[in-house]
């Protein structure tokens, strides 16, 4: 979580990563995906699909990271294969096109 001089929750002591820590962390940022969306609907329509696929991608990985123990994420990064990266261009690109969002 702190790869690259990287430091993505600074209200978290990682040493002491609970549980509980990452359940408070995850409903925030779930909280904030939801407002998100919200606002990716408002957007002039030349940003609207390249802003959803990157809220996409990052729900994607959001999801992976909910999957994983707070010790797995000690560990090492998180990432979504470039096959999927793939896959989920093309379904985002769908979904907006034919409104299905």
């Amino acid at each position: 979580m702190q790869e690259r001089g990287r430091h993505y929750f600074p209200a978290v002591d990682l040493a002491h990563f609970t549980l509980e820590a990452k359940a408070q962390v995850e409903q925030e940022i779930a909280r904030d995906f939801s407002a998100a969306f919200t606002g990716i609907k408002q957007l002039p329509e030349g940003a609207k699909l390249g802003v959803y696929l990157a809220y996409v991608y990052y729900r994607k990985l959001f999801n992976r990271i909910r999957r994983r123990s707070p010790q797995d994420l000690r560990q090492g990064r998180i990432k979504v294969a470039n096959t999927e990266k793939l896959a989920l261009l093309v379904l985002s690109y769908l979904k907006y096109s034919f409104n299905w969002w």
